[in-house]
């Protein structure tokens, strides 16, 4: 999936304003939420840093009102010696190795591997929209939200999606 292609596809994640409002989340939270999946083109694009997918999508757009379970997206690339930081996963980074192209999740900055994200950018754009499909209507359906097969069915499918087994404990984490 492409940056572009990730951004049409995003805009179409939110449910139906009634859908949450049928859950009771109030007004704003909606509005937010309904935000975070409608990034905007940034004015001025920043110095391009790499050709992935993920590193080209937080170059030319604001992703930074956008959640996707645990994922957060940074305002910028922060580039390192072999790797770009682009967002984090709950309290760690995320990043693109430059070595070997896979995305990848970290402790703090330079700290240990943690998960593999997915065999490239593409990939992970592609699997993370999924999720994010999932995880919106787990937040207005409780029976689904409960449903730990479901959830593991989900994970298991956007590991895929993401390269294969080597990713496994990622989805599974995300979508737990």
């Amino acid at each position: 999936m492409t940056d572009v292609e990730f951004i049409e596809k995003i805009k179409q994640v939110p449910l139906a304003f009634e859908e949450y409002k049928k859950a009771d989340l109030t007004d704003d939270f909606i509005a937010q939420i309904i935000k975070g999946f409608n990034p905007s083109k940034k004015i001025e694009e920043l110095p391009r840093y790499g050709n992935d997918e993920v590193i080209k999508l937080i170059t030319h757009y604001d992703l930074t009102k956008t959640m996707i379970g645990m994922i957060n997206f940074f305002e910028a690339p922060i580039v390192s010696d072999d790797r770009i930081y682009f967002g984090k996963f709950e309290i760690d980074r995320l990043f693109w190795d430059v070595l070997d192209g896979e995305i990848k999740c970290c402790e703090g900055r330079a700290g240990n591997i943690l998960f593999r994200c997915a065999k490239n950018g593409s990939s992970f754009l592609a699997a993370i929209f999924e999720a994010a499909c999932f995880l919106q209507k787990t937040s207005v359906n409780e029976e689904l939200y409960d449903n730990e097969d479901v959830h593991i069915e989900v994970a298991d499918y956007c590991t895929e999606i993401a390269g294969g087994d080597s990713y496994k404990d990622f989805y599974r984490v995300l979508l737990s």
